[in-house]
Parts: structure tokens; sequence; C-alpha cells
């Protein structure tokens, strides 16, 4: 019997053994990532008594941290006005591991940020205050972050923090099964030289496949209170889109004339320049633009609501004026509506942008101060490729293309607003446009690249 438990104890005593070597190999996990340190570190703060971050700092200073409150008729530091002025902070973030970096934010008024010169978050509007946040995927090491804003009036709020949570832990590499090839989708046939492939929809959002599809030879149509557009397609509330590729002649300047009841929209080589997205009766909205000779890519978009249904779309050759002769000069095409629409009832250069019309002042010969826009175009000849803020302040509605890409949108009725984004541009020529309207009451525009 001695012999018996003997023999038990000595199996249990090996079986622990065995249980205590190998139980933290049967028990591991991966090793858990170093929790992440980063921090805003040394920020620089350059203060300016403006609200476009702009000229001399009238203060330069270290902030330990961006966590400011300022209240009302509190000034920044000294020196600084207590409303319309503005910082940029550069800072350095330390990030240990690769991560998901997220900001959080809290602004009145304006605020961007951008990390190793990339915009990631932008929220530079009037406001009170209000809170937004952005990720981004930063690699192991030093990156440089970049803080602006301004504050327009009342009391200034400017905070910025930032957490982070860790990507995958590295292994090794599976390898990917090979994916079945995915069957060919059915060809789209060729969109024609100068004719018109058109896609019509039983709805007004161009949404699902369409119910008819057709080549038109032009875009002209009027069909009216109760003609139908295509078989199965009804008059009322549809929508229809064309697609073509227009050879032109020659290089010059081209006149783009969309005339439609409702929405019309119109694209060339991808870039909007008819936007007349509305209900409304008939109405001629017209786009210059300089195309160089052969083919470009056009896209016209098109919904009716209710009762008179019509789309006429032309391109002639020829301008309402020449394009600017000069570089960096804007020619500005002044129009006695809010929609760009007919022909402008003036075209004049203008060396900036910077008007204030206040509440009377006509803004140009035949054109009246309340219910006009302008539309400006201009090369300008950027010096050195980095990034470039490009700003617009105006009172009412505003946007700004850059080589044909909308980068400011503020297209509504406002008080006095500052829009901005930051772009980088290389060395060399860049085409602009910039769309304004005055609804009514002060009228300004005020746009900037700097």
């Amino acid at each position: 019997m001695l012999r018996v438990y003997s023999i038990r104890f000595v199996l249990i005593l090996v079986a622990l053994t065995v249980l205590f070597t190998f139980a933290p190999m049967a028990n591991a996990s991966p090793p858990a990532r170093p929790a992440w340190q980063g921090a805003l570190t040394n920020c620089t703060g350059e203060y300016f008594n403006n609200t476009t971050i702009t000229g001399t700092p009238v203060l330069t200073r270290t902030d330990a941290s961006i966590n400011f409150f300022w209240g009302e008729n509190v000034a920044p530091a000294s020196g600084l006005p207590t409303n319309n002025y503005s910082v940029r902070w550069t800072c350095s973030i330390n990030v240990t591991s690769d991560s998901n970096i997220t900001f959080y934010v809290t602004t009145d008024d304006g605020m961007n940020v951008l990390v190793d010169n990339n915009l990631i978050l932008w929220a530079f509007w009037d406001q009170g205050p209000t809170a937004y946040s952005a990720t981004t995927w930063l690699t192991t090491g030093t990156h440089t972050v970049r803080v602006e804003y301004y504050n327009r009036w009342n009391a200034g709020t400017a905070v910025v923090s930032s957490t982070a949570s860790p990507g995958p832990i590295p292994g090794p590499i599976t390898p990917i099964p090979p994916v079945p090839p995915i069957p060919p989708v059915p060809p789209v046939p060729p969109f024609p030289t100068s004719g018109w492939y058109g896609q019509y929809f039983n709805n007004m959002t161009l949404s699902g496949s369409p119910v008819y599809v057709r080549t038109d030879p032009a875009l002209n149509f009027n069909w009216g209170e109760t003609i139908r557009p295509a078989p199965g397609v009804p008059h009322n509330y549809f929508s229809a889109k064309w697609d073509s590729t227009q050879n032109l002649p020659v290089t010059a300047d081209y006149t783009i004339t969309a005339t439609s009841d409702d929405g019309v929209r119109v694209w060339i080589d991808g870039a909007l320049v008819i936007d007349g997205w509305g209900n409304h009766p008939p109405i001629t909205y017209t786009a210059v633009r300089t195309l160089a000779a052969g083919a470009h890519a056009f896209h016209v978009e098109y919904y009716q609501l209710d009762y008179g249904a019509l789309i006429s779309i032309s391109i002639t050759q020829g301008g309402v004026a020449p394009g600017p002769s000069t570089m960096g000069v804007w020619r500005g095409y002044y129009f006695n509506n809010i929609s760009f629409s007919g022909s402008p009832a003036y075209v004049r250069d203008d060396s900036v942008i910077s008007f204030n019309w206040g509440e009377a002042a006509l803004p140009a010969p035949g054109v009246p101060h309340d219910n006009f826009s302008v539309r400006w175009d201009s090369i300008q000849n950027i010096p050195v490729s980095r990034d470039y803020v490009i700003s617009a302040t105006s009172d009412d509605g505003v946007r700004v293309w850059v080589d044909g890409a909308l980068v400011v949108d503020g297209f509504y009725d406002h008080g006095p607003a500052t829009f901005s984004t930051v772009r980088h541009l290389t060395a060399g020529a860049h085409s602009f446009t910039v769309e304004y309207y005055n609804r009514y009451l002060g009228a300004m525009v005020v746009v900037q690249i700097y």
C-alpha cells in the first residue's frame, strides 16, 4: 500500500512540475504595445492682430499647451486686441509607436489642424464654442502639428488635445489567397464625339438604373407641360444625365450656356462650371472658360420637378471678353442677378479681389448694389512649391476653385464670414476662379492666397 501511495505522489509531483513549467507558454498572449506617450510639446505661438494670420506677428512666445479661454473684452496677450485676432501654433508630437492619433479641439471661432503639412481638420469659420475631432495614422517618431485659430468677436476659446489607439501588433505576414477574378462589367457604350450619351431616370435624383438610354445629337429639348422625355419616363419628377466628348477646333475662350427648368449643372473635364441645381422657372446660366484645342469631356445633369420642362446646352467659341492677358490679373464678370445668368452687365480687370461696398455703393456701372453676382478668373503664378492658405471673406456667398477643384465653399446668405483652406501648390501657373454674390444689405468680398 505504501508503494502505491509513493507512486501516486511521484506522479502528482511530475504533473505539477510539467504544469508550472509549460503553463506560461500555453497561456502566453501577444506582448502588449507600450503605452503611447505622445503629447503636444514646445508649441510656438505666433499672435496676429487680424483674423487671417497674415503679416508680422505682434507676439511670438512658447505655450506649454493649447488650452485657452479668453473672456469677453480680454486680449490673448499684451499688444493684441480683444477681438479680431488670430494665432498660429507650431508644435511637435512624439509618437512612441505606430498609432491612430485622434485630435480633439474646441474652438470659438475658427480653427484648422495640420499634421506634417496635411490638413486633417477644417473648421475655419465664425461659430460659438464647438467641439470637433479628427483621426490620422502616424508612424513612430516626431511629427509637426500646426494649429491655426482666429477669434472674430466676444469670448475666444482654443483647446487642442490628443489621444492614441494602437494599430495591429506586427506579426508574420500570412499570404493572401488569390481572389477569384471579378466578372467584367458590361461596357458602357463609348461617349460619342459631338453627340450626347443620355441616361433617363424615373426619379429626380439620378439614382438606380436608368429607365431609358439613348444618344441625343444635341441637348435642346422643350417638353412643355405634358410631353414625356423618353419611353417609360414620366413628364414630372424625372432626371437625366448626358456625357459627350467635344472636339474643340482651336485654343480659345468658349461660352457654355445652359437654359433649364428646373435644375441643371455642367462639368468640363471633371470641373463644375455651371451650378443651377434648384427648383426654378426657365433660367439661363453661362460660363466662359479657356479650353485647349482637342477633345474635352462634358457632363450634364438635369432634373424636372413639375410643370414646364426644358433643357438646352450650347458651346460656342468666344467669350464675353478675352481672358486675362496679364498674369495675376482677375478678369471680373459682373451680373445684375445672383445666379451668373445671361450676359454680364460689366466686365473689367481687377488687380486684387478686395472690395467692401458697404450698404449702398454700386460694384460696377449698370450693376445694382443688391442681388448681383461676380465671377473672377485668373492665372496666378505661384513662386515656390509649398502649402498655401486660400482665404475668402465675404457677405454673402463665395466659393473658390483652384485648377478646376472646389476648395472653398461658403455659397449661402450670411454676414461677414471668413472661409479658408490649405492646399499644396507647385511652383508655376495655376488657374483660379472665384464666384461671389450679394443678396442685400452689406456687400464685401476679399480673397487672399498666402
